[in-house]
């Protein structure tokens, strides 16, 4: 769980709150969805959802207003790896187990 530790704790709430409404997230809906955060949550919620459900949109600059907050790298990584261990966590919980 080291990643868990190391993940910005303020991306947390926002995070588990964006998981629980997985559709209409994307792009616009990331900025309704963030509305009554502060920045500092902004910037990271919307880095750690980004990463969890379209990585593919997660580019230079998502990185750079995440990074005007956290400079450190081991936040950067902690809040990516936490992301995704915690959406494949989710993922795999839908998934049947066979008899």
């Amino acid at each position: 769980m080291l990643c868990l530790q190391r993940c910005v704790p303020a991306c947390k709430s926002v995070f588990r709150v964006g998981m629980e409404k997985l559709l209409g997230l994307i792009s616009n809906g990331l900025n309704k969805q963030s509305a009554g955060s502060n920045d500092v949550s902004k910037a990271a919620g919307r880095l750690a959802l980004l990463t969890a459900l379209a990585s593919y949109q997660v580019d230079e600059g998502i990185v750079l207003v995440f990074r005007v907050h956290f400079p450190e790298d081991d936040k950067l990584l902690g809040t990516l790896a936490w992301a995704s261990f915690t959406a494949a966590r989710r993922i795999g919980s839908w998934l049947l187990v066979p008899k």
